[in-house]
């Protein structure tokens, strides 16, 4: 069953990508639905965690339109800060150290917008030693390589 809730909780984001700022909100409540029932039916998941960390940070750089969309489409709209990513970000890495190399880049941008910069290069430093197993870890390989570059500058 949570593979399900969790697979189904996937095929929302990734839909939800090419539609209207209305038709995304929607999308991300029943996202962040299915992703809370996987995580009641298997606490100890990783990729759970980490999809509601990418939740959060999404949620978390809403802009203004989008914010007051959602505030006329549901009597609570959702809030997320990266605070609040950070830590679901963290609890998929205590749950399975080097669990994911995107989710380690996830972490350090977190670290660098709470201003702290030097946890920000290690997670980068640690996320560039995890090995390039898709297409979606070269696709981060290339962001920890930029993100690396402007800390060094």
């Amino acid at each position: 069953m949570r593979v399900g809730v969790e697979r189904y909780a996937v095929l929302c984001g990734q839909y939800s990508e090419h539609e209207s700022i209305q038709k995304r909100i929607q999308t991300g409540h029943v996202f962040k639905k299915h992703i809370d029932q996987a995580i009641a039916l298997k606490p100890d998941d990783p990729k759970s965690f980490y999809l509601l960390g990418r939740w959060c940070y999404q949620v978390s750089h809403l802009g203004w339109l989008e914010r007051k969309t959602a505030s006329a489409l549901y009597e609570e709209p959702p809030t997320a800060t990266v605070q609040d990513a950070l830590q679901n970000f963290l609890k998929a890495e205590n749950l399975c150290a080097g669990f994911s190399k995107a989710g380690r880049v996830y972490i350090a941008k977190c670290y660098r917008e709470l201003g702290n910069s030097s946890a920000a290069t290690h997670w980068l430093t640690l996320a560039s030693e995890l090995p390039i197993i898709s297409k979606e870890d070269a696709e981060n390989n290339k962001e920890i390589e930029e993100m690396l570059a402007v800390s060094e500058a």
